[in-house]
């Protein structure tokens, strides 16, 4: 729910990725791939015009391969502000001719099994060292401190090591997906920590929300809270409403992929436990101004990290669950 910067220990995670991706000689993967992938057609049973668009098919997944064996290390570490850079490269092999799912879901064979016919995309992107990728990303992210999903701040994002084994509770969502941008399929700032569910409500949705930035704006997002001062009077939770700010179509959108208001509904809980602590802290004195309690000043920063907890700037969202609608009731409380 916010960008995390792309500072030096960043930088240096990325390049560090980067680096065991090429020692493990992927492009050599690659170039098998360039030369081995073929027609899972019965050319005997086409016609010559089905046998030369066949060939026109399967030579432009020749070049589109070879692209990224050319660009594989820039691939690796390439920014989101690039990203459109490269699917124009990418794009200008295939476009003019066949739709985004006509070409990357193309049956292509690869090996010698009869379970090797997959679309060109799959065959591709695994080819490129997908599987590699996820493991070397679980101690990235790790050293990144990314500990809760940054799509919805509820699930856990753990990432722990059992004896020599890295061991991520997550799944890794690609950013700009790979059924059709399978150029960044292993690209470090396109893998994105995510809960199953966030995973699978995004899918292949286009959305302009990039976790890595050089230059990370203040969150555009905002929770917005109602019932708290008849919760604070009288400990009824049933007026308890928490809203999702979607004053833009940015906003909507974000909210229509993750449910993020139905979401937070659930977990009024979380809430009312802020302000429980909240009550004992401040106690009646402050609850008998009713709606001006607002209005007061408060700068002790023990007892506020006791009501809302340890975590009280926006740099801390993905340390923990429910970080930032807390931290959003905090600023309504005039805690921080």
């Amino acid at each position: 729910m916010i960008q995390i910067n792309i500072d030096s220990k960043v930088e240096k995670c990325a390049f560090s990725y980067a680096q065991e991706m090429i020692n493990a000689k992927i492009v050599v993967n690659l170039w098998h791939f360039y030369n081995g992938m073929m027609s899972n057609l019965d050319f005997n049973k086409l016609t010559i015009a089905q046998q030369i668009e066949e060939e026109n098919i399967i030579g432009r997944c020749r070049e589109y391969t070879k692209q990224v064996i050319n660009h594989y290390e820039e691939l690796l570490v390439l920014k989101a502000d690039d990203f459109s850079t490269f699917e124009k490269i990418f794009s200008s092999i295939y476009n003019k001719r066949y739709k985004d799912d006509v070409f990357f879901k193309h049956k292509i064979v690869y090996g010698s099994g009869t379970s090797d016919c997959k679309a060109f995309y799959e065959h591709l992107v695994k080819c490129m060292g997908y599987p590699k990728a996820r493991n070397c990303m679980l101690k990235y992210v790790k050293d990144l401190d990314i500990r809760v999903c940054p799509y919805c701040n509820v699930a856990s994002a753990e990432t722990y090591k059992d004896d020599d084994t890295w061991i991520g509770r997550y799944h890794l969502d690609h950013y700009r997906d790979k059924h059709k941008h399978p150029f960044l399929g292993v690209s470090f700032f396109n893998l994105v920590p995510s809960c199953s569910s966030c995973n699978g409500h995004k899918s292949d949705k286009p959305m302009h929300f990039y976790l890595y930035s050089k230059s990370p704006q203040k969150s555009p997002f905002q929770f917005h809270f109602f019932g708290i001062v008849h919760y604070l009077i009288n400990g009824e939770n049933d007026k308890i409403k928490i809203s999702f700010e979607q004053d833009n179509l940015f906003q909507k959108q974000y909210n229509q992929i993750f449910d993020i208001e139905l979401l937070y509904n659930e977990h009024k809980d979380e809430l009312t436990e802020v302000l429980d602590r909240y009550y004992h802290e401040f106690g009646e004195d402050r609850i008998v101004l009713k709606e001006s309690f607002l209005k007061l000043p408060f700068d002790d920063e023990r007892k506020t990290k006791n009501v809302l907890g340890h975590y009280l700037n926006d740099s801390d969202i993905h340390k923990k669950s429910f970080v930032k609608m807390k931290l959003d009731l905090g600023r309504y409380l005039k805690l921080i």
